[in-house]
């Protein structure tokens, strides 16, 4: 029933991912990343989603690109909107 995932990967490293994020749980970016795996384990398609320019910060995006191949997904890069539209 379910097509794609698009799952919001928002960094390259834990550290960057929590800046950004802020989760509630120390292991949130290893959870996601291990998440996009399991997916793609499964043949479920996974989009990878960064936001470039969120608070002024600009992500390695090659990166972001490896990191998203290598748990067989594919990336898109969305870009901060300062007004929200």
């Amino acid at each position: 029933l379910v097509d794609e995932f698009s799952v919001s990967l928002n960094g390259t490293t834990k550290e960057e991912y929590n800046e950004l994020s802020q989760p509630k749980f120390d292991e949130a970016y290893n959870e996601v990343k291990k998440f996009i795996k399991a997916c793609t384990n499964e043949n479920i398609s996974v989009i990878a989603s960064v936001v470039e320019g969120y608070k002024g910060r600009h992500l390695d995006l090659e990166t972001c690109e490896k990191i998203a191949k290598n748990l067989g997904a594919k990336l898109r890069v969305r870009e901060w909107i300062p007004n929200g539209y």
